[in-house]
């Protein structure tokens, strides 16, 4: 830490802070950093005499000051995330409404931020002395699914928490998967693509979350099942037969001068259709792994990160949910006959026509039908979808190390550690574990 914290030090900061040491006599100055309370103003000028309201505004206007700490008075803060990004300001709590020295047992827990976010501290890239001193943060708990619960999430950077109280919520169960949709018919027109009638196969079985999650870019992104596979189409009918073609006479009628004949004509009905088969159906989505619950997160191959004498909690690991059912293929159709077609024969004959001339006439005959096709058979019902995997149970780790950083412990720090998140199906339940080292 800054030498500010050693004794002998204008500023008034008792000695041996660091580990552990209080003296109730020594108080806090306006020269080494920004001033946070809760009867402050935003936009205030950050001193003793007027302080800051959020821890969020003092972090910001310490770092542009150039000033290595933020004073935060006793009581109850809320507000989202607070960020630390890049600056070396460290957040000093454990004082008096005087700002004296509390050293009393609940002094370093005196200043408490309860945040509105997920992640309550987030520190990337922080260089110097960045971190938590005497004082309590917590985490909100995941309340949609599958959300994760972090108290302290630092990034690539130097990153210390000392004397605090660090808790992290639990995480939200995952959610079940969506149910497959039926699928969409395909294109049938029951003549040129008859086929055989076979029904389709039931998508393939999805594989259940393996994990819950993993960092990525800087943050949680919770795990699911995979999507169940679709199934296949049924196949169309067995064509229909050919309506048989029916001859008759008609108009015109012809006079060859020895022959008096109607026109030659034929009538034919439609053929017979086959059955289409009906879709594949969609397989259910997968579904959501629980959220996690982590107290302090190292996160990086640069975060280096210390905790020292604290008290760190976290909650239970969310279930993980249940795979999307199958969607149900519709029903196919079946094969339709063909319509009867039906024409007027004409009846020719030589005879008298209106001027007494002999002449070629026509007159209506009986009515010629040709029955429509025989119908073809139905088509193949569709395959069902398969369902969705499964989700994974979400971890619950006072201590993470992850992205190859490096994360030190002091045999003063306590640890109440959550239990896992139980998955679903065959997906593995979370781990409980007061140190967790994952990719």
């Amino acid at each position: 830490m800054d030498a500010g914290f050693d004794a002998g030090v204008d500023a008034g900061i008792d000695a041996g802070v660091d580990d552990g040491g209080c003296n109730p006599a020594t108080g806090a100055n306006d020269a080494l950093g920004v001033f946070v309370s809760t009867t402050g103003l935003t936009s205030a000028a950050g001193t003793r005499a007027a302080p800051l309201k959020s821890w969020s505004e003092a972090i910001a206007a310490a770092a542009g000051a150039g000033r290595p700490y933020v004073f935060v008075g006793p009581g109850q803060y809320s507000e989202g995330t607070v960020a630390f990004d890049g600056g070396g300001v460290t957040v000093v709590g454990g004082w008096t409404s005087t700002w004296t020295r509390d050293c009393s047992a609940g002094g370093a827990s005196a200043a408490e931020l309860t945040s509105t976010d997920l992640v309550a501290v987030r520190a990337q890239q922080t260089v110097g002395d960045a971190g938590l001193l005497r004082v309590a943060v917590t985490a909100a708990g995941g309340s949609s699914s599958g959300e994760t619960s972090i108290g302290v999430l630092a990034i690539d950077g130097r990153f210390s928490v000392s004397e605090a109280h660090v808790t992290a919520g639990p995480g939200a169960a995952g959610a079940q998967g969506a149910s497959g949709s039926p699928g969409s018919a395909p294109s049938c027109n029951g003549l040129s693509d008859c086929s055989s009638g076979q029904a389709g196969f039931t998508g393939a079985s999805a594989a259940s979350a393996s994990t819950p999650g993993a960092f990525v870019d800087g943050g949680w992104v919770t795990s699911a099942g995979a999507t169940g596979g679709k199934g296949s189409n049924g196949q169309n009918g067995l064509g229909g037969t050919n309506a048989t073609a029916a001859s008759y006479g008609g108009d015109p009628c012809v006079d060859t001068g020895s022959m008096c004949n109607a026109t030659s004509k034929n009538v034919q009905g439609t053929p017979g259709k086959c059955g289409c088969g009906s879709a594949g159906a969609n397989g259910g989505q997968g579904g959501r792994s629980g959220g996690s619950s982590f107290a302090v997160v190292a996160l990086g191959a640069a975060a280096d990160v210390t905790v020292k004498a604290s008290v760190l909690t976290t909650g239970k690991g969310g279930n993980g949910g249940p795979g999307g059912m199958p969607g149900t293929a519709a029903s196919p159709s079946g094969g339709s006959a063909g319509t009867t077609a039906s024409a007027a024969s004409t009846v020719c004959a030589y005879g008298l026509n209106d001027a007494g001339m002999t002449e070629c006439l026509g007159t209506a005959g009986p009515m010629v039908s040709s029955p429509g096709g025989l119908s073809g058979t139905s088509g193949g019902r569709g395959g069902d979808g398969a369902a969705g995997g499964a989700g994974a149970g979400g971890h619950s780790a006072a201590m993470v190390r992850a992205g190859g950083s490096a994360l030190s412990v002091d045999s003063a720090t306590m640890s109440t550690v959550g239990a896992a998140g139980q998955g679903q199906g065959t997906a593995p339940m979370g781990q409980s574990a007061t140190t967790l080292v994952l990719p």
